[in-house]
């Protein structure tokens, strides 16, 4: 390789000719390759490009600034790699056009992969088994058929799933074998995804400026997007309509605001509870003590300010609200409400149980936004006495909870990032004995506002790490990326670290808090067996169901579980008198669900797995279909199914709103919605009428798998009328990757004799092959479908040659019928 000689005038002569003729200076104009001007334009928007040319401005002074000319050329990483170019002063870009081409230097990795000890590294595929497959039989050598900078290719290839492609898109495998080329030079302009991992027409969308530069949207997250906390696909929240998200292990609880039945009987607490009031604004003052006066427990309370003056006045007003103030501080104006709560009043805060910390919090420059925040605020962490003493219940129940934080605005989650404070969170967090892999997350966990409640002894890292007023700068401070919003940001990770868990809470309405002697229209059943990680998530989709005309009741079953699975159903009965938790020693979902049945006493049942979560609207759209349609046995409706990175359509319904009937009497007029009634095997996204279901003695196998089947074709070929709803209502989880424990079939040969088990008994109850009944055709034939689903399923198993001849009987009869297998 020619090594530049930093003082050869050779060069920089030609350097100077380059620059010329790109810029059409006394001569012809050439072009710069590797100069993108409508990704300059994007990257660099401070700068005032109607006085100066993009090309121009980088030639003369960006490429100085470490500004990149595009997205496959990196100015920091060139220079980096090539110790001569750097030490000559040759602008990059120049260098390689004129002699690092011919050279083949590297202009950006072959891969995006950040040097080791970033922050940012590429997303760990190596344990999703879809993607490794997909891998393995990729074997073969890359094809290239399109034109693709090598740096382009190099920094998606990892990014892009050609499996996937492949199968999405076959209209363009049939044509193509550069399937990476195809989606970098026509797919994403098409508005194809070049994997489950990325959505092209939500990010597009969603960053208008990206959109308007026309740049490839995946190659702008790989490049930068991901590294300024843009989303790559759409939040489940963001698609359907979710009172939380369902990927989220921690806790969110909506906590009623009345006392009812079970709640009437709490007294105040005993315990101690230290409060921690920060006063600033004077106008604030009173509405912060309002909220102190209504915890109901031992009070002491801590109040910092800025001055005498405010201290005198803030003393007068304690007494109007009751409050005996323990003790007022005045503190320097350095780290706001975080240094006098963990400086002042570490040793006082630290010898409660306890504590609430609040402070007169508002928005200078958007005054209206910080009222709207101030008030969540309030509604979330104190929104009344019985609130509040719902709070302390649960940390008298839970002695694991070490922190209660309100549930964040909308508008507040997008700056819920490290952002400004990185760079100083890397040398805090060690004080802390936090690891640094948190800095790599793009969204992070903490109490937005910097007001909660906590068990002091869940923060003593922080309060005994030693820190001083001393440490926090004099006002007036940056919106960001001091010590105090880095030490915000930590109150989470320090309170997990210490073996604590963090709950996010919000009202529970008092329309929601049903007396125990108002009759119950629904009762929806939960199996549950070791569902300590989403059973949290799944009762809570049901509390925060908007249908306040329906009052419902919540019967869990648990099956022997033996994880923390029955702690957390202790906790939720004794907060909503709504719930009922029963236990079952029968192992499986069958006699748990029939368990619930037996004590349910709703006008409609419904069935919800402890790891999924039903829409906010499910049960009030459920209803209003079976009001509208009038006399139903059943109501059906859409779920969909979803994994770590995507979610799948409506099925099998859709989600247009419709309703239709199927009337029983008139089957022979609905043969293609009854084909698609019989298609669908499994019991959730459904009410049904009790009352049915007892008169006909509808119950689910408690021996063996697919009980689920045996049940819903017991209504099917039951009901006289079934409403369907054209509505999704219910999430069905199905992670690829740690999925836990559950009731759901394993993929043994078993399982498959227990499918034909069920199948051919549904045949025989029925006499499914009867003739001149095209309703029993309809589901003779979805039954045969199954059964050739399952045996496609199991077809690499050496023992399926056993059961089909163990079966051929039950197989003969389905052919012999008519239907295909």
């Amino acid at each position: 390789m020619h090594k530049v000689n930093h003082k050869e005038p050779k060069k920089n002569l030609e350097e100077e000719a380059y620059v010329k003729a790109a810029l059409s200076i006394d001569g012809p104009k050439i072009e710069v390759f590797g100069f993108d001007e409508a990704f300059y334009k994007l990257t660099n928007q401070e700068v005032d490009f109607d006085l100066i040319s993009p090309l121009a401005h980088f030639l003369n002074s960006g490429w100085r600034n470490g500004r990149d000319p595009s997205a496959s050329f990196s100015v920091s990483l060139y220079l980096e790699r090539n110790g001569d170019v750097r030490e000559s002063g040759i602008n990059p870009l120049v260098h390689y056009n004129l002699w690092g081409h011919l050279e083949k230097r590297p202009i950006y990795p072959s891969q995006i992969q950040i040097e080791a000890g970033s922050a940012f590294k590429s997303p760990d595929l190596s344990r999703d088994p879809e993607f490794l497959a997909g891998e393995k039989a990729e074997e073969e050598e890359d094809v290239i058929e399109f034109e693709v900078a090598p740096a382009i290719r190099g920094a998606l290839k990892s990014h892009f799933d050609k499996r996937f492609y492949r199968e999405t898109y076959p209209d363009v495998a049939m044509k193509v074998r550069d399937l990476l080329g195809h989606y970098i030079c026509y797919g994403w302009k098409e508005g194809r995804n070049p994997s489950r991992r990325f959505s092209t027409d939500y990010y597009i969308r969603t960053n208008p400026d990206i959109s308007k530069a026309e740049i490839n949207p995946l190659l702008h997250y790989v490049l930068y997007g991901r590294f300024e906390n843009r989303r790559p696909l759409p939040t489940l929240q963001e698609q359907f309509s979710l009172a939380l998200d369902p990927h989220d292990v921690r806790e969110t609880l909506a906590l009623p605001v009345a006392n009812i039945g079970r709640q009437a009987a709490l007294r105040d607490s005993e315990i101690t509870v230290g409060i921690h009031i920060h006063c600033y604004y004077r106008d604030l003052i009173k509405p912060l003590l309002t909220w102190a006066a209504r915890v109901p427990a031992r009070r002491r309370v801590f109040i910092s300010v800025p001055n005498k003056q405010m201290a005198f006045e803030v003393k007068g007003y304690a007494k109007d609200f009751g409050l005996e103030v323990e003790r007022i501080a005045v503190t320097p104006n350095r780290g706001r409400d975080i240094a006098p709560m963990i400086v002042e009043f570490r040793s006082e805060l630290q010898s409660c149980d306890l504590a609430l910390h609040i402070h007169t919090k508002k928005s200078v420059e958007k005054l209206s936004e910080g009222a709207i925040w101030f008030k969540e605020l309030e509604r979330n962490l104190a929104f009344n006495r019985a609130y509040c003493k719902n709070i302390l219940n649960v940390f008298e129940q839970d002695e694991k909870c070490g922190a209660i934080v309100p549930v964040p605005l909308e508008n507040v989650r997008p700056f819920m990032v490290w952002g400004n404070n990185r760079t100083l969170a890397a040398s805090v967090l060690d004080i802390f004995g936090l690891n640094k892999s948190i800095l790599e997350m793009d969204r992070i966990e903490f109490p937005a506002g910097s007001m909660f409640w906590f068990r002091p002894q869940a923060l003593k890292a922080i309060f005994d790490a030693g820190i001083t007023f001393n440490d926090f700068p004099k006002e007036p401070i940056a919106d960001d990326g001091t010590l105090a919003h880095v030490i915000e940001r930590c109150f989470t990770y320090v309170t997990e670290n210490a073996g604590y868990s963090t709950i996010r809470v919000k009202p529970l309405p008092y329309h929601y808090c049903w007396p125990s002697f108002v009759p119950r229209r629904l009762s929806i059943i939960i199996p549950v067996y070791n569902a300590e990680k989403w059973l949290s998530n799944c009762l809570s989709s049901v509390i925060m169901q908007n249908a306040a005309h329906v009052p419902t009741e919540i019967i869990v079953v648990d099956n022997n579980s033996t994880d923390n699975s029955m702690a957390i159903l202790q906790r939720f009965a004794r907060l909503y008198q709504n719930v009922k938790v029963l236990e079952q020693q029968v192992q499986g979902a069958g006699a748990a669900r029939n368990m619930g049945l037996e004590v349910a006493t709703g006008e409609f049942v419904m069935f919800l797995d402890a790891d999924d979560v039903l829409t906010v609207d499910a049960v009030s759209q459920l209803f209003a279909a079976a009001d509208v349609l009038g006399g139903v046995d059943c109501v059906m409706s859409s779920l969909v199914m979803f994994d770590e990175y995507q979610a799948s359509q409506a099925i099998p319904y859709g989600n247009s709103g419709q309703y239709w009937m199927l009337d029983r009497g008139l089957d022979h007029l609905s043969t293609k919605r009854w084909e698609t009634v019989f298609s669908d095997f499994g019991p959730c996204a459904k009410i049904y009428r009790k009352d049915f279901l007892v008169r006909n003695n509808i119950k689910f196998p408690e021996q063996g798998n697919f009980e689920d089947n045996s049940f819903v074709y017991d209504v099917y070929l039951t009901a006289d009328r079934i409403g369907i709803l054209s509505h999704l209502s219910y999430l069905y989880r199905k992670y690829r990757i740690d999925s836990g424990s559950t009731q759901s079939t394993s993929l043994n040969i078993s399982s498959l004799r227990d499918q034909f088990n069920v199948m051919s008994g549904i045949v025989d109850k029925y006499g499914l092959n009867a003739p001149n009944k095209p309703i029993y055709r309809v589901a003779l034939q979805a039954i045969a479908n199954k059964i050739a689903s399952e045996i496609k399923r199991y077809e690499s198993n050496k023992f399926l040659g056993n059961v089909m001849d163990e079966y051929a009987g039950f197989i003969f009869l389905l052919e012999k019928s008519g239907v295909k297998i």
